[in-house]
């Protein structure tokens, strides 16, 4: 006979996910992401620091060699006079950083790869559209010629993608989708986002795929930024904020979900931090310690030492 305290718990779970369940005001995801307010607790913030001091936002970070590991951020679209440039700094253990070089003018959102062939290949937004550029040293960059990624209607426009490279050497995109418009009268943002997939066999040329989760709902207040994919022990997440982490304590955190299958399915997103402040994740696992690195409340770029 079954447990009746089990069959209670069972209940309550179940109300607790209709309850959070969002609210699809415009395209319909396919996806189970159901929000669980329960927060992971497989990893947890032991160390924080500033690492690269000004107004910069949304870093990116890849493994260069071994021993090298390279950051790329952009100049904040609200300093003024600013040119949308994108820097790079390079260290050894992920905490010290050397300066670089501006190595792009007029992009934003830099999302840094290596390709199959060995380069490095940056996307960007540019124009609301994303655009890429290729190099043989990730530091001098020539632009490709075309687009990569254009929204399906119109109205829309395309930005902080995040890029990462399958092990069957295919490529998957996920794009934050922005349209006009407040998701209540009372939203904080005046557009309302979503995320959604692309995928390419060579980098350049990609297909659009569904939304895997929507901002426009309660949850979110219509707005979700800075998807980040990587893969942590053999397992592909996709980490993400909210921007009601920067206007209501109540609500700050990074949101995580996984797939399985390598991005063909997704799992329900989970509040992986209900007490951080601040946007943008990209993460590296340098030694032994996973580092994420984000774009900090009161400027410049951060990084926590996950345990």
């Amino acid at each position: 006979m079954t447990n009746p305290i089990f069959k209670f718990i069972l209940l309550i779970a179940f109300f607790i996910t209709i309850m959070n369940a969002c609210k699809k005001d415009s395209a319909t995801n396919t996806n189970n992401t159901t929000k669980n307010t329960n927060t992971t607790d497989s990893t947890s913030i032991v160390d924080s620091a500033l690492v690269i001091v000004g107004e910069f936002a949304d870093p990116d970070i890849i493994k260069v060699s071994d021993s090298v590991w390279r950051l790329y951020y952009a100049i904040k679209p609200e300093v003024p006079n600013n040119n949308f440039e994108v820097f790079t700094s390079w260290s050894k253990d992920g905490v010290n950083w050397n300066d670089e070089d501006t190595i792009l003018t007029m992009a934003t959102f830099p999302d840094i790869i290596k390709t199959k062939e060995g380069k490095y290949r940056i996307y960007f937004q540019r124009a609301q559209l994303i655009n890429s550029a290729i190099s043989d040293d990730g530091i001098n960059f020539t632009d490709e010629s075309g687009t990569r990624v254009k929204p399906p209607i119109d109205t829309a426009s395309a930005a902080a993608t995040s890029t990462i490279l399958l092990p069957d050497d295919t490529y998957l995109m996920v794009y934050r989708e922005t349209v006009n418009g407040k998701y209540e009268s009372n939203s904080i943002n005046s557009v309302t986002t979503a995320f959604r997939t692309a995928t390419s066999t060579d980098g350049l040329n990609f297909t659009l795929g569904d939304i895997i989760v929507e901002g426009r709902c309660s949850t979110f207040d219509g707005y979700i930024d800075g998807g980040e994919l990587f893969f942590m022990n053999d397992t592909l997440h996709l980490r993400f904020w909210t921007s009601a982490g920067f206007q209501n304590q109540e609500d700050a955190g990074h949101y995580d979900m996984y797939s399985l299958d390598n991005g063909k399915t997704w799992s329900a997103y989970i509040l992986f931090d209900d007490s951080f402040i601040g946007g943008d994740p990209t993460f590296a696992k340098i030694g032994n310690d996973w580092l994420m690195y984000h774009t900090g409340y009161d400027g410049g770029i951060y990084y926590k030492a996950l345990n």
